[in-house]
C-alpha cells in the first residue's frame, strides 16, 4: 500500500503559499516624477492667446529671525530662510516667459503681478509689536514675506501647452512678540508665531473678570 500522506501535505502548503502571495501581493515600486512638458517652437505668452484658471493666493514667509531677548537685536538667530522666486511648474518655459506671463496675469487679475524675487519695497524694516502679556517671555521675532498668487494657464500653440505661473503681488515685514496671548492679525504675523519657542497659556485676566471687593473700613 503506497502512503499518499506525504503528498496530501505537500499540496496544502503549496495551496496555503500560493493563498499567502494573492493575499500580499508585492508593493509597487513608486514611478519617478514626469518631466516637464516641452515648448513647441515658436511658442509665446502673449495677451492674445494665453487662457488662465481661477488665481488662488497664499501667504508665503521667506524669512524669519528670533530674538532671545530685547537686547538681542542685530543679533537674531535665523530660522526660516527660504526666498521665492517667480516660476513656471509643469512646463519647461524659457526664462523669458516670466515677466510675459505677469504681464498678462496682471491683466486678468487686475493686480500688479511682479516678475522678479520677492522683497519688500521699504527695504525689510519693522519694528516688534504686541503686548507683553506674560513678561518671563522674551523672545520675539523678525518676519519678511509676501502674498503669493498662483495660476493654471493654456496658450494656444501647436500643441497647445499648459502649466502653472506662481509669482506675488505685495511683500512685507513685521515683527511679532511671542509673550503676547492673541495672534498677530496679519496673515504673515501668524505664520511667523509658529516659530516662537514659547508663547502665554492663558490669556491674563480682564479688569471686569476681577471682582470688586468693598473696603470694609469705609
Amino acid at each position: 500500500m503506497i502512503n499518499s500522506r506525504p503528498a496530501r501535505v505537500a499540496a496544502i502548503v503549496l495551496a496555503t503559499t500560493a493563498t499567502t502571495a494573492c493575499a500580499n501581493p508585492a508593493t509597487p515600486a513608486q514611478q519617478p516624477p514626469s518631466a516637464p512638458a516641452t515648448v513647441p517652437a515658436g511658442c509665446s505668452p502673449t495677451d492674445a492667446n494665453v487662457q488662465w484658471s481661477k488665481p488662488t493666493t497664499e501667504s508665503r514667509l521667506t524669512a524669519v529671525s528670533l530674538f532671545r531677548t530685547k537686547d538681542d537685536f542685530g543679533s537674531g538667530e535665523e530660522v526660516l530662510h527660504e526666498p521665492f522666486t517667480p516660476a513656471v511648474t509643469q512646463l519647461a518655459a524659457p526664462p523669458e516667459w516670466i515677466p510675459q506671463l505677469a504681464k498678462s496675469l496682471s491683466a486678468k487679475t487686475g493686480k500688479k503681478v511682479q516678475d522678479s524675487p520677492a522683497r519688500a519695497a521699504d527695504g525689510g524694516y519693522s519694528l516688534i509689536s504686541g503686548s507683553q502679556d506674560d513678561p518671563s517671555i522674551t523672545e520675539s521675532l523678525f518676519y519678511t514675506g509676501a502674498e503669493l498668487i498662483s495660476a493654471t494657464f493654456t496658450i494656444a500653440c501647436t500643441p497647445a501647452v499648459t502649466g502653472t505661473f506662481t509669482s506675488w503681488t505685495s511683500a512685507g515685514v513685521g515683527g511679532v512678540t511671542c509673550a503676547q496671548f492673541e495672534p498677530p492679525a496679519e496673515p504673515l504675523g501668524r505664520l511667523a508665531r509658529r516659530f516662537c519657542p514659547r508663547t502665554p497659556t492663558a490669556a491674563p485676566p480682564s479688569e471686569d473678570a476681577i471682582p470688586f471687593v468693598p473696603d470694609p473700613t469705609g
